[in-house]
């Protein structure tokens, strides 16, 4: 077994040294590092003492091409596998160190690219055991490690797996997994660990490869055929062997193939205007413009310049009555509104001329001097601050329109007439506010709602004659506040 892993080891060198060189079939170097451990199947004693190991690797390999995607690659490596080990790993009170096993390896991988600088490859791995020791830590004398004198056990199965990228033309970084096929417990390898256990190699490999491609197998032809006149079926002056269209007059600009439609729309890319787009000779083979962008072409809009819709025929939803609220959304389409309403004017609810917006009793009519709410003032009898059946139903009547507004806040102005003397009417005029302002609270109106001043006879109202100005004098008028 020995002499025929040399054997194909020799046939390997001289095939990749005797073959024609060219990038179907090339040889190179590779180098790099193992992470290895030894995997124990069974019952291994501790097994999980054994700590991977860096070890070396590297040799040749030839790489045949089948495909542009698949080739067959074998190589010839040497390999440094093994195990760093604790102590009492082994045996018991056995020291801590490391096994290291050295293999002349053959894997045969067969190779699939996928994508240029991508390979992945499998196959499977024949190891030929070199020697080793078992080196142990400490002054403990290390212990060289073989199989005895038969052959056979000496070679060993394996498979392995892995990834390949090219980083420049012949350079690649690679990276593999190795799981051993064959237990490796015989002889002196057997006698290190506790009896009946099964072991196997394995390792992550990571490495450099530098191949020796040679000149490709089309610039050989090439050069062979310098001599014979080139022949050139279509007659455009580039020859078949260059020409990318031989039944195609074309040009040199274009590898020997007509000036392209990228587009395919009837016009040459050298007087296309957008080669990449349909189009049309009136636009120098572009599109249809759609200068507004609104997804309409130019010659089907109605308003080229303005983006619209398909509803208007490319023009913009309009706003007949101008009030920036288009018709679409416009529940007034005719009358200018605002966008609180919806488009439509401001309402007047009540009908009093004063709009909703302003008035502060949208559902009472009223005058502007009052905020939008109706008049409600309350006369008194001469020198009299006492509220009447009468009053108070008058002031009920006032408080609907107070209760149904909360927003609004009262002003509550007492006055009197010339009568008497002017201090007693300043009294008066208070007083009489106060029993309004107390009236109202005992309905529920809150204080803070309300203010209540006396004015006495500052603010007199001219009647026909002077019994009429005091009758309308003596008055407490209820107020909204602005």
């Amino acid at each position: 077994m020995r002499n025929l892993l040399l054997t194909l080891a020799c046939l390997l060198v001289l095939t990749a040294l005797q073959a024609q060189q060219d990038e179907r079939g090339y040889f190179g170097i590779k180098a790099g590092v193992n992470m290895s451990n030894i995997r124990s199947a069974n019952h291994f004693t501790d097994g999980d003492l054994l700590n991977s190991k860096i070890g070396m690797a590297g040799g040749l390999f030839y790489h045949l091409g089948l495909t542009k995607a698949l080739s067959i690659q074998p190589e010839l490596l040497y390999s440094q596998m093994g195990s760093e080990f604790d102590a009492n790993a082994l045996r018991a009170e056995s020291p801590a160190g490391k096994v290291n096993l050295n293999y002349l390896s053959l894997p045969i991988l067969i190779r699939v690219s996928p994508f240029k600088p991508i390979g992945l490859f499998a196959g499977p791995q024949l190891d030929y055991y070199l020697g080793g020791k078992a080196d142990y830590d400490g002054d403990v004398a290390d212990q060289g490690l073989s199989y005895g004198s038969s052959g056979s056990s000496q070679t060993f199965f394996s498979v392995t797996a892995g990834v390949e990228i090219r980083l420049f033309k012949a350079v690649g970084i690679y990276g593999r997994y190795i799981y051993g096929l064959s237990d490796i417990t015989s002889g002196e390898i057997g006698d290190l660990f506790t009896e009946g256990s099964d072991l196997y190699n394995d390792a992550l490999q990571f490495g450099l490869s530098i191949g020796f491609p040679g000149k490709p197998k089309e610039e050989m032809v090439e050069a062979q055929a310098v001599m014979a006149p080139p022949l050139d079926t279509d007659g455009d002056g580039t020859p078949d062997l260059n020409d990318n269209c031989p039944l195609v007059a074309g040009s040199a600009k274009y590898n020997g193939c007509p000036v392209p439609d990228s587009d395919g729309d009837g016009i040459n890319d050298e007087t296309d205007k957008c080669p990449a787009l349909f189009g049309t000779s009136k636009y120098m083979g572009c599109p249809v413009p759609d200068t507004d962008g609104d997804g309409f072409n130019d010659e089907q809009d109605k308003c080229p310049t303005q983006a619209g819709t398909l509803k208007y025929n490319g023009c913009p939803t309009p706003d007949t009555d101008g009030d920036g609220i288009n018709d679409d959304n416009d529940r007034c389409p005719t009358q200018r509104g605002s966008a609180q309403y919806n488009g439509c004017p401001v309402p007047d609810s009540d009908g009093d001329g004063i709009n909703d917006d302003v008035d502060k009793c949208p559902h009472y009519p009223g005058d502007a001097a009052n905020g939008g709410c109706p008049d409600m003032t309350i006369y008194f009898a001469n020198a009299e601050p006492t509220l009447t059946a009468d009053d108070k139903a008058r002031l009920d009547k006032a408080l609907e329109v107070i209760n149904d507004n909360p927003s609004t806040n009262l002003s509550i102005e007492g006055h009197a007439s010339t009568v008497g003397d002017a201090a007693s009417n300043m009294k008066l005029s208070q007083k009489r506010a106060d029993n309004i302002m107390e009236y109202f609270k005992s309905k529920g109106v809150a204080a803070t709602r309300m203010t209540a001043t006396g004015y006495g006879e500052t603010m007199p109202v001219t009647g026909a004659n002077k019994a009429e100005g005091d009758l309308l004098s003596r008055r407490v008028v209820i107020k909204v506040k602005q």
